[in-house]
Formats: C-alpha cells, structure tokens, sequence
C-alpha cells in the first residue's frame, strides 16, 4: 500500500466526520463517517462536487456556511458549536466542529 493510499485509508476509517470543500462550496472529499452523518442528520446522501449546503439550509444558514468556509480557506483554523433537530430521534443534537485549513 503506497504512503497516500495508507494515509487515505486511515482518514476513511475516522470515527471523525471529515469534510473538504473547495472555493466554489463544492465536496471535494469526505470520509466514510461524513456521509453516514449526513444521511442520519438529513436524511440527504451526499455526493462529491455538489454543494457542500444542505438542501433545507435556508439563506441565513448557506450566508453562515460559507463565512465559516471563506474563513477557514483564508488559513484561519477556529472551532464553531452547532446543532440541529433530528426528526428521527424527536433530540437536538450538538456538534463540535473544528475548521482547520489545508
């Protein structure tokens, strides 16, 4: 297994939802543990190259993620609490969220 091919691997197997979007808000990358966070969260199976927004994101919600996103691809690294109601379990859910620039 070549050193890329490993590293991927490692990052694939995280428990950590990890996320990578370009300067268009496009998915670029995810982990195996994004996509099952997404789903379970939305309901919405991402891709890569869509939006990286989630289709009910009203406007104030895309204007928030992409200042966040503008902030992190300038090289700031900060972390952000988040939460969300989850339909399926009737909970809201918190989430700690680290932005760390590439």
């Amino acid at each position: 297994m070549k050193k890329t091919e490993y590293q991927n691997f490692i990052i694939d197997q995280s428990i950590d939802v990890i996320w990578i979007v370009n300067q268009d808000f496009q998915l670029v990358y995810a982990n195996k543990s994004y996509f099952s966070f997404m789903i379970e969260a939305t309901g919405e199976a991402k891709k890569l190259k869509q939006s990286a927004f989630i289709k009910f994101f009203g406007e104030e919600d895309i204007q928030k993620w992409k200042a966040y996103y503008k902030k992190a691809l300038k090289g700031d690294y900060f972390e952000i609490e988040e939460h969300f109601y989850n339909e399926k379990s009737n909970e809201i859910k918190y989430n700690q969220i680290t932005f760390e620039p590439l």
